[in-house]
């Protein structure tokens, strides 16, 4: 049970057309705005930075008159831009196809994927329901809590602590920086598991040893679909086991998994002289 950090969950994505103020654009040093609704947007040489350029969106109908509002800190040698709030109404078309092209440009695989994920985890709906709503104009308060997850995930923190959340063999799980995030190669593992139970008589109970408890994504999953097995899952972890624990509660299967917290290089817990079937 192991995952990376920067791991992808399978997350079906499966959206577009508008432009906006205060969105932050920057690649290789270059920085960009982009303001108004029927705007041009045009390269100008940025100062001080030898071959870098600035992206300055023109209104050609009237001057814009304010300076550009940027923020910016310093975490850990990477720069964060602060996305500031502004006056346009946004619907969530033009949202999401000004976050999708701004991952693009910044060298994010699946942005769509991401920006569906963070928008629905800010509005609070289903993925589903961002394109039933596609001209839905959103709150102030909507855009600024989807900005402060997009300023996130621009600093390459993985979506799925951002959201707090991965999918698993059909299942989310409930994920934070206590635990690695399901990788979908694992769910190999948890089928091969189900193909062995098949082969013990119908009503026998399936003892189960995981070493390494995670988020608790494969004990969970295959308490979830063999009801006749009976998972011992060990970790040195506390902080792992916390989250497993919540996640089996979730799934209503925690009566069927014991998590213990328990070294396998250690001297064996009496819990392990007892055989197990897988």
């Amino acid at each position: 049970n192991r995952g990376s950090p920067a791991g992808n969950s399978r997350q079906n994505s499966k959206t577009p057309a508008g432009s906006e103020e205060n969105v932050f654009e920057r690649t290789n040093g270059a920085v960009g705005t982009i303001t108004g609704e029927a705007c041009q947007i045009k390269p100008t040489p940025q100062v001080g930075q030898k071959g870098e350029t600035r992206l300055l969106a023109e209104n050609p109908d009237e001057e814009i008159g304010r300076k550009e509002n940027r923020g910016r800190e310093k975490s850990q040698g990477t720069e964060n831009v602060v996305l500031q709030q502004d006056t346009k109404v946004w619907s969530v078309r033009e949202l999401m196809k000004v976050s999708i092209d701004l991952l693009q440009k910044r060298g994010f695989e699946e942005a769509r994927l991401n920006v569906e994920l963070l928008l629905a985890h800010a509005l609070k709906c289903q993925r589903i329901q961002l394109y039933t709503n596609f001209d839905k104009p959103l709150a102030r308060e909507e855009i600024k809590e989807f900005r402060r997850l997009l300023e996130r995930r621009l600093n390459r923190e993985p979506v799925q602590y951002i959201v707090g959340a991965a999918g698993f063999m059909g299942l989310q799980f409930r994920v934070d920086p206590r635990v690695l995030i399901p990788r979908p190669e694992t769910e190999t593992l948890v089928e091969q598991a189900m193909l062995l139970c098949n082969r013990f008589p119908v009503g026998k109970t399936i003892s189960i040893l995981e070493v390494g408890t995670g988020s608790g994504n494969i004990a969970v999953s295959l308490a979830k679909y063999v009801r006749q097995a009976h998972i011992t899952s060990i970790a040195t972890s506390r902080e792992a086991l916390e989250v497993a624990e919540l996640n089996a509660q979730v799934h209503e299967v925690a009566d069927r998994i014991d998590f213990r917290f328990l070294d396998v290089y250690e001297p064996v817990d009496q819990i392990l002289l007892k055989r197990f079937d897988i």
